[in-house]
């Protein structure tokens, strides 16, 4: 019992690397394909490293005001993602 929740914040935390890298890495590839992927993807991108970073630190603190870092870009997200269909 003691281990699981260790390892679970852990592991939480450690996972939202990938949401990080992989924003950074979408992000990068629009911006290099410009003349044929609009702009607005990208941002769909920034979006995905920003929770990436929320996440982070909500899952490092386990902190309430962290936990909002962690929530609120999804909404904002989610309304780029409205916007670009």
């Amino acid at each position: 019992m003691l281990l699981s929740l260790l390892f679970s914040p852990l592991g939480n935390t450690l996972s939202n690397f990938g949401y990080i890298l992989a924003g950074f890495y979408g992000c990068l590839q629009c911006v290099k394909l410009r003349k044929v992927v609009p702009l607005r993807y990208a941002w769909l991108y920034v979006w995905m490293g920003i929770i990436g970073i929320g996440s982070f630190m909500f899952h490092a603190t386990l902190l309430y005001s962290m936990q909002l870092l962690d929530e609120i870009p999804m909404l904002f997200s989610n309304s780029q993602m409205l916007y670009v269909l």
